[in-house]
């Protein structure tokens, strides 16, 4: 379905609902229809309600279909219906105010005005009525203007201490759009890295906008670009450092199972990735592959391109999960012949006997068990045996 004919829709709904007053596109897809963009494109489309947006929200639902996901706390509500493929987020028009650098803003219902300019920049806080036919723009601080010079400016000079998460969604925006800073903004940016901004935010939300860099485009680019201005090193220094061998290696696309977390184990060559964890809250098994790949690449790469045979390579990888190995042969492309040799035929390659098999044949349960299928495995990859019944013969069980 295509973008007016939802805005329709949400505008019905929208007449019946008692709690809103007025429902506005705000956002993105008014700074890609002045470009000129199709919105079908866009993952999200933002709305701001004047009014109660999740009370919008639920009402869609019951006409419409589709889930709903609501946070009272903040008046938002993100609707997921029949009519579009991405997510409808709607919010209360609200204002914002931070009690301290970093954390989550207070907020507090607010005309239409001061929800666009609580807005991260100008090209970001300007707003079109839904339900009006040719719906006049709504432009409070000049973000039509900023469009057409290919400009990112922020309201106010506080504007990346008070959520310096907004630095991530510059450099994602900046290399969308192709636009530069303007000079107060670079001045803002420059200052707010000085001050270690980074340090005040949680790993949770740091790490929810590592992961959106990944779903742009090109993120090549906007990991070039947070190395170029100082983004990356502010972030974590390992990163900062990064070769561009190393951003091309991070930045895959076309690599089926490639994720964010590979990605970010790619920058940390010869880096200790415990502070890349606590900078970015990363845990449990997120934190233990992050670990593994870093000493894999830099423990058994080595060893891995020295293999001699079958039976060292399989030693060597044998107890390597998939996503270790996907990790090496992207930052390692040398390492590739041994991986598919590995994975296309030792892997696949059924063992000729197994526990059960000897302890059937008259062997004793023990530790002869392992060592007697080790010896079998390795006359097996060498091909001197090829059946159980040679197998068996090996070890004169039969």
């Amino acid at each position: 379905m295509n973008a007016e004919r939802l805005f329709e829709a949400i505008a019905s709904v929208s007449r019946d609902c008692a709690d809103c007053r007025a429902v506005y596109l705000v956002g993105g897809a008014v700074r890609d229809q002045l470009l000129g963009h199709d919105l079908e494109g866009l993952r999200d489309l933002d709305l701001v309600v004047e009014g109660d947006a999740i009370a919008l929200a639920e009402l869609l639902v019951e006409r419409l279909g589709g889930s709903l996901d609501s946070h009272r706390r903040f008046g938002t509500a993100s609707w997921r219906g029949p009519l579009w493929e991405g997510v409808v987020d709607l919010v209360s028009a609200r204002s914002e105010s931070y009690p301290r650098p970093g954390q989550l803003p207070e907020v507090a219902p607010a005309p239409l005005l001061d929800d666009l300019l609580r807005r991260d920049f100008t090209v970001n806080a300007m707003a079109r009525l839904l339900s009006a036919e040719t719906a006049e723009l709504i432009d409070p601080s000049g973000g039509a203007g900023d469009l057409a010079l290919g400009l990112l400016r922020i309201h106010h000079p506080g504007s990346f201490v008070d959520d310096p998460t907004r630095i991530l969604r510059l450099a994602r925006l900046a290399v969308r759009l192709d636009f530069g800073l303007e000079d107060a903004t670079e001045q803002a940016l420059r200052s707010a890295l000085a001050e270690h901004v980074f340090d005040r935010v949680s790993g949770e939300r740091l790490w929810a906008e590592w992961c959106l860099i990944f779903e742009e485009s090109d993120p090549l680019r906007v990991l070039v670009w947070m190395q170029q201005s100082g983004v990356a090193s502010s972030l974590f220094p390992a990163f900062g450092s990064s070769s561009l061998t190393q951003l091309k290696r991070a930045s895959r696309r076309d690599v089926e199972g490639w994720s964010p977390l590979l990605s970010l184990a790619a920058l940390l060559e010869g880096a200790d990735p415990g502070a890349a964890c606590a900078r970015l809250g990363l845990y449990g098994g997120r934190a233990r592959l992050l670990s593994v790949c870093v000493q894999a690449r830099a423990q058994l790469l080595p060893q891995l391109l020295s293999a001699a045979d079958d039976e060292a390579l399989e030693r060597l990888l044998g107890s390597v999960a998939a996503d270790t190995r996907l990790f090496l042969s992207v930052v390692a492309p040398q390492s590739r012949a041994a991986l598919a040799r590995y994975e296309g035929h030792l892997l696949p390659l059924e063992p000729l006997l197994r526990g059960e098999d000897l302890v059937a044949a008259g062997m004793e349960p023990g530790r002869a068990i392992g060592a007697a299928l080790r010896r079998v495995r390795g006359a097996q990859l060498r091909g001197e045996v090829t059946s159980p019944d040679q197998a068996l013969r090996l070890l004169a069980l039969k």
